[in-house]
Protein backbone atom coordinates (compact mmCIF):
# COMPACT_ATOMS: atom_id res chain seq x y z
CA UNK A 1 0.00 0.00 0.00
CA UNK A 2 1.59 3.57 -1.47
CA UNK A 3 2.15 6.12 1.45
CA UNK A 4 -0.96 7.95 -0.09
CA UNK A 5 -3.38 5.56 0.49
CA UNK A 6 -1.92 4.50 3.91
CA UNK A 7 -2.59 7.73 4.81
CA UNK A 8 -6.31 8.07 3.57
CA UNK A 9 -7.01 4.70 6.04
CA UNK A 10 -5.40 6.79 9.05
CA UNK A 11 -7.73 9.41 8.53
CA UNK A 12 -10.85 7.16 7.90
CA UNK A 13 -9.95 4.81 10.81
CA UNK A 14 -9.73 8.00 12.88
CA UNK A 15 -13.20 9.47 12.01
CA UNK A 16 -14.17 5.96 13.27
CA UNK A 17 -12.36 5.83 16.53
CA UNK A 18 -13.88 9.37 17.30
CA UNK A 19 -17.19 7.91 16.98
CA UNK A 20 -17.95 4.71 16.18
CA UNK A 21 -21.13 4.00 13.91
CA UNK A 22 -23.19 2.13 16.23
CA UNK A 23 -26.87 3.90 15.15
CA UNK A 24 -25.29 4.51 12.20
CA UNK A 25 -24.69 1.41 11.08
CA UNK A 26 -27.61 -0.85 13.41
CA UNK A 27 -30.64 0.66 13.89
CA UNK A 28 -31.00 3.60 11.23
CA UNK A 29 -29.70 1.23 8.48
CA UNK A 30 -31.64 -1.57 9.73
CA UNK A 31 -34.64 0.82 9.58
CA UNK A 32 -33.96 2.12 6.26
CA UNK A 33 -33.09 -1.65 4.66
CA UNK A 34 -36.32 -2.87 6.37
CA UNK A 35 -38.49 -0.34 4.64
CA UNK A 36 -37.19 -0.31 1.33
CA UNK A 37 -37.07 -4.04 1.13
CA UNK A 38 -40.18 -4.32 -0.63
CA UNK A 39 -39.59 -1.35 -3.07
CA UNK A 40 -36.57 -2.87 -3.83
CA UNK A 41 -37.38 -6.23 -3.93
CA UNK A 42 -37.10 -6.75 -7.80
CA UNK A 43 -34.15 -4.96 -8.13
CA UNK A 44 -31.12 -7.28 -9.63
CA UNK A 45 -28.88 -9.11 -7.22
CA UNK A 46 -25.57 -8.00 -9.00
CA UNK A 47 -26.03 -4.40 -7.41
CA UNK A 48 -22.54 -5.90 -5.71
CA UNK A 49 -18.73 -4.62 -6.31
CA UNK A 50 -19.56 -0.79 -6.33
CA UNK A 51 -16.60 0.60 -7.07
CA UNK A 52 -18.12 3.84 -8.70
CA UNK A 53 -17.01 6.03 -11.16
CA UNK A 54 -19.02 9.45 -9.24
CA UNK A 55 -20.03 12.27 -10.98
CA UNK A 56 -22.74 14.30 -8.70
CA UNK A 57 -24.15 13.98 -5.60
CA UNK A 58 -27.57 15.41 -5.34
CA UNK A 59 -28.29 16.44 -2.09
CA UNK A 60 -28.11 15.89 1.60
CA UNK A 61 -29.67 16.31 4.86
CA UNK A 62 -28.54 17.06 8.56
CA UNK A 63 -29.33 13.33 10.15
CA UNK A 64 -31.53 10.53 9.59
CA UNK A 65 -35.13 10.67 10.54
CA UNK A 66 -36.74 10.45 13.82
CA UNK A 67 -39.05 7.23 12.63
CA UNK A 68 -36.96 4.15 12.65
CA UNK A 69 -39.06 1.20 12.89
CA UNK A 70 -38.22 -2.57 11.53
CA UNK A 71 -40.68 -5.63 11.02
CA UNK A 72 -40.63 -8.46 12.96
CA UNK A 73 -39.86 -11.67 10.42
CA UNK A 74 -43.43 -12.68 9.82
CA UNK A 75 -43.02 -16.45 10.49
CA UNK A 76 -42.87 -16.59 14.50
CA UNK A 77 -43.27 -18.67 17.22
CA UNK A 78 -43.78 -16.14 20.73
CA UNK A 79 -42.77 -16.82 24.34
CA UNK A 80 -43.77 -13.83 26.91
CA UNK A 81 -42.04 -14.80 30.22
CA UNK A 82 -41.12 -12.20 33.00
CA UNK A 83 -41.68 -11.66 36.80
CA UNK A 84 -44.20 -9.14 38.57
CA UNK A 85 -41.12 -8.34 40.91
CA UNK A 86 -42.44 -8.71 44.47
CA UNK A 87 -40.54 -11.82 44.80
CA UNK A 88 -36.88 -12.72 43.78
CA UNK A 89 -34.00 -14.54 45.33
CA UNK A 90 -31.56 -13.33 48.03
CA UNK A 91 -28.71 -12.36 46.97
CA UNK A 92 -29.49 -11.10 43.40
CA UNK A 93 -28.76 -7.51 43.13
CA UNK A 94 -31.95 -6.32 41.41
CA UNK A 95 -32.65 -2.92 39.79
CA UNK A 96 -36.64 -2.21 39.90
CA UNK A 97 -38.32 -0.59 37.26
CA UNK A 98 -39.21 2.82 37.42
CA UNK A 99 -42.86 3.01 38.57
CA UNK A 100 -45.77 5.20 37.31
CA UNK A 101 -49.22 5.27 38.78
CA UNK A 102 -51.57 2.89 36.27
CA UNK A 103 -55.41 2.89 36.59
CA UNK A 104 -57.50 0.67 38.59
CA UNK A 105 -54.13 -0.69 39.56
CA UNK A 106 -54.50 -0.25 43.28
CA UNK A 107 -51.52 -0.07 46.11
CA UNK A 108 -48.24 -1.07 44.75
CA UNK A 109 -45.58 -2.66 46.90
CA UNK A 110 -42.21 -2.17 46.48
CA UNK A 111 -40.86 -4.18 43.68
CA UNK A 112 -44.31 -5.25 42.27
CA UNK A 113 -44.30 -3.69 38.46
CA UNK A 114 -48.51 -3.32 37.62
CA UNK A 115 -47.08 -2.68 33.86
CA UNK A 116 -45.90 -6.11 33.69
CA UNK A 117 -49.57 -7.16 33.08
CA UNK A 118 -49.99 -4.23 31.02
CA UNK A 119 -47.23 -5.44 28.75
CA UNK A 120 -48.21 -8.91 28.63
CA UNK A 121 -51.77 -8.03 27.06
CA UNK A 122 -50.69 -5.76 24.97
CA UNK A 123 -48.32 -7.85 23.29
CA UNK A 124 -50.03 -11.03 23.47
CA UNK A 125 -53.17 -9.36 21.92
CA UNK A 126 -50.13 -7.82 18.96
CA UNK A 127 -48.82 -11.56 18.13
CA UNK A 128 -52.76 -13.00 18.06
CA UNK A 129 -53.80 -10.51 15.53
CA UNK A 130 -50.97 -11.60 13.33
CA UNK A 131 -51.67 -15.03 11.81
CA UNK A 132 -48.41 -15.91 11.00
CA UNK A 133 -47.07 -15.78 14.91
CA UNK A 134 -47.78 -18.39 17.01
CA UNK A 135 -48.24 -17.51 21.00
CA UNK A 136 -46.65 -20.95 22.40
CA UNK A 137 -46.29 -19.42 25.90
CA UNK A 138 -47.10 -16.24 27.87
CA UNK A 139 -46.68 -15.09 31.66
CA UNK A 140 -51.02 -14.76 32.27
CA UNK A 141 -50.71 -18.31 31.87
CA UNK A 142 -47.83 -19.38 33.92
CA UNK A 143 -47.36 -15.98 36.75
CA UNK A 144 -44.66 -15.57 39.18
CA UNK A 145 -43.14 -19.18 37.61
CA UNK A 146 -39.05 -20.08 38.67
CA UNK A 147 -35.97 -19.20 36.69
CA UNK A 148 -35.58 -23.01 35.98
CA UNK A 149 -39.30 -23.41 34.61
CA UNK A 150 -38.67 -20.62 31.97
CA UNK A 151 -35.32 -22.12 30.72
CA UNK A 152 -36.99 -24.88 30.35
CA UNK A 153 -39.72 -23.83 28.27
CA UNK A 154 -37.16 -21.99 26.21
CA UNK A 155 -35.36 -24.94 25.58
CA UNK A 156 -38.69 -26.73 24.60
CA UNK A 157 -39.00 -23.73 22.18
CA UNK A 158 -35.50 -24.21 20.61
CA UNK A 159 -35.92 -27.67 20.18
CA UNK A 160 -39.12 -27.93 18.69
CA UNK A 161 -39.78 -24.74 16.84
CA UNK A 162 -41.67 -25.18 13.77
CA UNK A 163 -41.69 -21.58 11.88
CA UNK A 164 -38.36 -19.80 10.57
CA UNK A 165 -37.56 -18.47 14.21
CA UNK A 166 -38.92 -17.60 17.59
CA UNK A 167 -38.99 -14.12 19.93
CA UNK A 168 -38.61 -14.30 23.65
CA UNK A 169 -40.08 -11.18 25.13
CA UNK A 170 -38.83 -10.22 29.08
CA UNK A 171 -40.68 -8.08 31.23
CA UNK A 172 -39.67 -7.54 34.78
CA UNK A 173 -36.90 -6.32 36.90
CA UNK A 174 -33.24 -6.34 35.60
CA UNK A 175 -29.88 -7.15 37.66
CA UNK A 176 -27.99 -4.27 38.26
CA UNK A 177 -24.76 -4.08 35.81
CA UNK A 178 -26.09 -6.98 34.14
CA UNK A 179 -29.57 -6.70 32.73
CA UNK A 180 -30.16 -10.19 33.55
CA UNK A 181 -33.82 -11.31 34.64
CA UNK A 182 -34.82 -11.34 37.88
CA UNK A 183 -36.87 -14.67 39.00
CA UNK A 184 -37.75 -15.53 42.67
CA UNK A 185 -35.50 -18.46 42.45
CA UNK A 186 -32.10 -16.76 40.24
CA UNK A 187 -31.54 -14.67 37.51
CA UNK A 188 -31.34 -15.93 33.83
CA UNK A 189 -28.42 -14.55 32.31
CA UNK A 190 -27.66 -14.17 28.66
CA UNK A 191 -25.11 -16.77 28.52
CA UNK A 192 -27.38 -19.20 29.58
CA UNK A 193 -29.78 -18.37 26.54
CA UNK A 194 -26.66 -18.13 24.23
CA UNK A 195 -25.66 -21.90 25.09
CA UNK A 196 -29.21 -22.78 24.51
CA UNK A 197 -28.99 -21.20 21.35
CA UNK A 198 -25.80 -23.23 20.25
CA UNK A 199 -27.00 -26.21 21.69
CA UNK A 200 -30.73 -26.34 20.05
CA UNK A 201 -31.37 -23.43 18.03
CA UNK A 202 -28.27 -22.43 15.64
CA UNK A 203 -28.76 -20.95 12.40
CA UNK A 204 -32.58 -20.01 13.39
CA UNK A 205 -33.26 -16.25 14.03
CA UNK A 206 -33.74 -15.34 17.21
CA UNK A 207 -35.67 -11.59 18.10
CA UNK A 208 -35.15 -11.14 22.18
CA UNK A 209 -37.36 -8.26 23.51
CA UNK A 210 -35.82 -7.44 26.88
CA UNK A 211 -37.38 -4.79 28.76
CA UNK A 212 -35.77 -4.47 32.27
CA UNK A 213 -33.58 -2.11 33.96
CA UNK A 214 -29.57 -2.20 31.97
CA UNK A 215 -31.32 -4.42 29.76
CA UNK A 216 -28.98 -3.05 26.99
CA UNK A 217 -25.78 -4.94 28.44
CA UNK A 218 -27.09 -7.93 26.66
CA UNK A 219 -26.81 -5.50 22.86
CA UNK A 220 -23.01 -5.24 24.33
CA UNK A 221 -22.19 -8.96 25.34
CA UNK A 222 -23.60 -10.70 22.04
CA UNK A 223 -21.71 -8.20 20.53
CA UNK A 224 -17.82 -8.97 22.58
CA UNK A 225 -19.29 -12.59 22.06
CA UNK A 226 -19.02 -11.79 18.10
CA UNK A 227 -15.82 -9.84 18.78
CA UNK A 228 -14.23 -12.91 20.55
CA UNK A 229 -15.30 -15.42 18.13
CA UNK A 230 -13.50 -13.42 15.69
CA UNK A 231 -16.76 -12.97 13.30
CA UNK A 232 -16.79 -9.69 11.07
CA UNK A 233 -19.35 -6.82 11.97
CA UNK A 234 -21.07 -7.61 9.65
CA UNK A 235 -24.45 -9.57 9.17
CA UNK A 236 -22.83 -11.49 6.14
CA UNK A 237 -20.31 -13.41 8.75
CA UNK A 238 -23.32 -13.82 11.38
CA UNK A 239 -25.12 -15.41 9.06
CA UNK A 240 -22.42 -17.67 7.77
CA UNK A 241 -22.00 -18.64 11.32
CA UNK A 242 -25.11 -19.56 12.05
CA UNK A 243 -25.59 -16.78 14.85
CA UNK A 244 -28.70 -14.85 13.87
CA UNK A 245 -29.74 -12.67 16.72
CA UNK A 246 -31.97 -9.55 16.56
CA UNK A 247 -32.00 -7.95 20.26
CA UNK A 248 -34.45 -4.79 21.46
CA UNK A 249 -33.98 -3.71 24.80
CA UNK A 250 -35.87 -1.16 26.39
CA UNK A 251 -33.02 0.80 27.42
CA UNK A 252 -29.27 1.23 27.23
CA UNK A 253 -26.41 -0.20 29.16
CA UNK A 254 -25.83 1.82 32.27
CA UNK A 255 -29.97 2.87 32.22
CA UNK A 256 -32.88 1.97 34.47
CA UNK A 257 -35.99 1.32 32.79
CA UNK A 258 -39.62 2.25 33.64
CA UNK A 259 -42.51 0.34 33.89
CA UNK A 260 -44.78 -0.14 31.20
CA UNK A 261 -43.01 1.97 28.86
CA UNK A 262 -41.08 -0.12 26.53
CA UNK A 263 -44.05 -2.04 25.06
CA UNK A 264 -46.27 1.20 25.09
CA UNK A 265 -44.10 3.23 23.02
CA UNK A 266 -41.36 0.77 21.23
CA UNK A 267 -43.80 -2.02 19.58
CA UNK A 268 -46.48 -1.42 17.55
CA UNK A 269 -48.96 -3.28 15.04
CA UNK A 270 -49.25 -2.10 11.81
CA UNK A 271 -52.38 -2.79 10.54
CA UNK A 272 -51.59 -2.18 6.88
CA UNK A 273 -49.22 -4.60 6.69
CA UNK A 274 -50.29 -6.97 9.58
CA UNK A 275 -47.49 -7.16 11.45
CA UNK A 276 -45.88 -6.43 14.50
CA UNK A 277 -42.86 -3.54 14.70
CA UNK A 278 -40.19 -2.17 17.15
CA UNK A 279 -38.26 0.33 17.47
CA UNK A 280 -34.44 0.01 18.75
CA UNK A 281 -33.71 3.63 19.28
CA UNK A 282 -35.30 6.91 20.79
CA UNK A 283 -35.56 8.50 24.04
CA UNK A 284 -38.95 6.96 25.90
CA UNK A 285 -38.56 9.25 28.88
CA UNK A 286 -35.97 11.44 30.37
CA UNK A 287 -33.81 9.17 31.97
CA UNK A 288 -34.49 6.05 29.27
CA UNK A 289 -33.48 5.65 25.76
CA UNK A 290 -34.29 2.32 23.61
CA UNK A 291 -31.28 0.03 22.77
CA UNK A 292 -30.88 -2.45 20.23
CA UNK A 293 -28.71 -4.36 17.28
CA UNK A 294 -29.80 -6.29 14.52
CA UNK A 295 -26.90 -8.79 14.15
CA UNK A 296 -28.03 -10.50 10.96
CA UNK A 297 -27.99 -6.58 9.29
CA UNK A 298 -25.54 -6.10 6.04
CA UNK A 299 -23.13 -3.53 7.43
CA UNK A 300 -20.90 -3.18 4.39
CA UNK A 301 -22.87 -1.73 1.02
CA UNK A 302 -24.17 -5.02 -0.27
CA UNK A 303 -27.93 -5.13 -0.59
CA UNK A 304 -30.11 -7.47 1.09
CA UNK A 305 -30.25 -10.95 -0.55
CA UNK A 306 -27.25 -9.84 -2.54
CA UNK A 307 -25.26 -13.00 -3.49
CA UNK A 308 -21.63 -11.04 -3.00
CA UNK A 309 -19.65 -11.71 -1.10
CA UNK A 310 -18.77 -9.14 2.33
CA UNK A 311 -17.11 -6.02 1.78
CA UNK A 312 -15.64 -5.72 5.06
CA UNK A 313 -12.71 -8.46 4.58
CA UNK A 314 -11.66 -5.59 1.69
CA UNK A 315 -10.59 -3.30 4.17
CA UNK A 316 -7.24 -3.47 5.85
CA UNK A 317 -7.71 -5.46 9.09
CA UNK A 318 -6.60 -3.22 11.30
CA UNK A 319 -8.94 -0.12 10.01
CA UNK A 320 -12.04 -2.59 10.31
CA UNK A 321 -14.45 -1.94 13.18
CA UNK A 322 -15.72 -4.97 15.64
CA UNK A 323 -19.41 -5.57 16.85
CA UNK A 324 -18.19 -3.57 20.02
CA UNK A 325 -17.52 -0.55 17.82
CA UNK A 326 -21.08 -1.19 16.33
CA UNK A 327 -23.24 -0.92 19.13
CA UNK A 328 -21.02 1.36 22.11
CA UNK A 329 -21.05 4.93 20.61
CA UNK A 330 -23.60 6.89 20.97
CA UNK A 331 -26.04 8.52 17.36
CA UNK A 332 -24.31 10.61 15.32
CA UNK A 333 -26.51 13.77 14.50
CA UNK A 334 -24.68 15.44 12.03
CA UNK A 335 -24.69 12.28 9.79
CA UNK A 336 -25.69 12.80 6.03
CA UNK A 337 -27.62 10.75 3.16
CA UNK A 338 -25.98 11.58 -0.16
CA UNK A 339 -27.12 10.72 -3.34
CA UNK A 340 -24.95 9.54 -5.51
CA UNK A 341 -24.82 9.11 -9.52
CA UNK A 342 -22.22 7.40 -11.86
CA UNK A 343 -20.85 4.39 -13.55
CA UNK A 344 -20.72 0.76 -11.87
CA UNK A 345 -18.44 -1.39 -14.57
CA UNK A 346 -20.11 0.97 -17.28
CA UNK A 347 -23.40 0.82 -16.55
CA UNK A 348 -24.99 3.76 -15.13
CA UNK A 349 -25.45 3.46 -11.16
CA UNK A 350 -26.95 5.15 -8.23
CA UNK A 351 -26.28 4.64 -4.16
CA UNK A 352 -27.93 6.32 -1.51
CA UNK A 353 -25.00 6.80 1.07
CA UNK A 354 -25.33 7.69 5.03
CA UNK A 355 -22.14 9.55 5.85
CA UNK A 356 -20.86 10.18 9.07
CA UNK A 357 -20.03 13.07 9.63
CA UNK A 358 -16.29 12.70 10.63
CA UNK A 359 -15.89 11.78 7.13
CA UNK A 360 -18.16 13.87 5.30
CA UNK A 361 -15.42 16.41 4.18
CA UNK A 362 -13.53 13.34 2.79
CA UNK A 363 -16.45 12.07 0.94
CA UNK A 364 -17.21 15.36 -0.39
CA UNK A 365 -13.30 15.59 -1.74
CA UNK A 366 -13.13 12.06 -3.24
CA UNK A 367 -16.41 12.78 -4.90
CA UNK A 368 -14.90 15.52 -6.56
CA UNK A 369 -12.02 13.71 -7.99
CA UNK A 370 -14.79 11.80 -10.18
CA UNK A 371 -14.05 8.19 -8.70
CA UNK A 372 -15.16 6.76 -5.11
CA UNK A 373 -15.33 3.87 -3.36
CA UNK A 374 -18.64 4.28 -1.52
CA UNK A 375 -18.67 1.46 0.68
CA UNK A 376 -15.59 3.01 2.60
CA UNK A 377 -17.58 6.03 3.79
CA UNK A 378 -20.55 5.00 5.28
CA UNK A 379 -23.53 2.66 4.28
CA UNK A 380 -25.20 2.28 1.40
CA UNK A 381 -28.66 1.98 2.53
CA UNK A 382 -29.61 1.45 -1.20
CA UNK A 383 -28.55 1.33 -4.75
CA UNK A 384 -29.18 -0.29 -8.23
CA UNK A 385 -28.61 -0.04 -11.72
CA UNK A 386 -30.28 2.47 -13.62
CA UNK A 387 -30.22 6.25 -13.73
CA UNK A 388 -32.25 6.99 -10.97
CA UNK A 389 -33.90 5.87 -8.12
CA UNK A 390 -37.24 4.79 -8.62
CA UNK A 391 -40.36 7.53 -7.12
CA UNK A 392 -41.64 4.46 -4.51
CA UNK A 393 -37.89 4.99 -3.44
CA UNK A 394 -37.52 8.43 -2.87
CA UNK A 395 -41.00 8.71 -1.65
CA UNK A 396 -39.88 6.04 1.34
CA UNK A 397 -36.38 8.40 2.00
CA UNK A 398 -38.38 11.55 2.04
CA UNK A 399 -40.17 9.80 4.40
CA UNK A 400 -37.47 8.45 6.44
CA UNK A 401 -35.40 11.14 5.84
CA UNK A 402 -37.34 14.58 6.58
CA UNK A 403 -35.53 17.68 4.89
CA UNK A 404 -33.08 15.18 2.20
CA UNK A 405 -35.04 16.64 -0.67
Amino acid sequence: MDSRMDNFWVAVSNAFQRAPVRRLMSDYCNAMSSVLQSATSTLNASTAAIRTASTSVATDSTSPGASRCSSLTPNLQCMIIGSFGDTHAEGIKCSPKDKRPLEGAGPVTHDFLPGVKEDTLRLQDMIRKDKNKELVCTLTDYPQESKRFYLDRIEKLFKECSKDGALIYYTGHGEVGTGNWCFKDGTISFQEIISLYFDYFRGKLLYIFTDCCYSGQWVVKLAKYLDDLGIGACGHQAREQGILFKIAASCEPDQKAADGCFSKHSIRFDEVDGNITFSTCGKLSETQTAYGCDFTQIMCYQLQGSKAPCRIPNIPAKYQWQWQDVVTSEFMPGARTFLVRGKDRGRNAWHYVLVPEELVALFKAQVATGTIDVAIFGHVVCSAFGDEPSDEIKQKMRKFSPGYY
